[in-house]
């Protein structure tokens, strides 16, 4: 399943076509061409901004303003399609939990030219969030590499140089 067909499963009142519009111009004007041919025209993009300034009247400057990539989407999920946030994040330090519909990625300056050149988006994602001491919520365990089994704690030390999973 992806995010629209469950937009779409949830789009199907009169009430909500203004949600199929913007939908409707996501899919085939902003990701269709995004996914195709790696670029979506400003004239795409503007007319989505102009649908989400009517639609968003207290977010200022969506036309005429750069804004910020996290804080746009947000305002499109929360309060133009009204979906539940995808993820749940926890704070490692104070073991606290937030609802996100987007999780950040950090990039480190200090990884060789050559780890940059071969890194995957996998690897990317662990690293940042092991810089930032978060943890999704709700995450399957890892094999654990000694005996296989669901791993129950992750080494720290061990992390940046090897994976190492561990259920005693």
């Amino acid at each position: 399943m992806n995010l629209f067909s469950i937009l779409e499963s949830r789009c199907e009142t009169e009430a909500d076509s203004v949600h199929t519009e913007v939908t409707d111009i996501l899919k085939t004007e902003i990701v269709y061409p995004l996914r195709r041919f790696h670029f979506v025209r400003a004239d795409h993009v503007l007319k989505l901004r102009r649908l989400l300034e009517m639609l968003i009247p207290k977010m200022g400057g969506l036309t005429t303003d750069e804004k910020d990539p996290e804080e746009l989407l947000n305002a499109l999920f929360n309060t133009v399609l009204r979906v539940e946030p995808f993820l749940v994040m926890k704070n490692m330090t104070d073991g606290k939990t937030n609802a996100a519909y987007i999780c950040p990625l950090i990039t480190e300056d200090l990884w060789s030219e050559r780890q940059r050149r071969l890194i995957s988006v996998q690897a990317l994602l662990e690293r940042s969030l092991f810089a930032s001491n978060i943890q999704f919520a709700c995450v399957s365990k890892r094999p654990c590499i000694n005996c296989g089994k669901r791993a129950d704690m992750m080494c720290p030390e061990c992390f940046l140089t090897k994976e190492v999973f561990m259920c005693e």
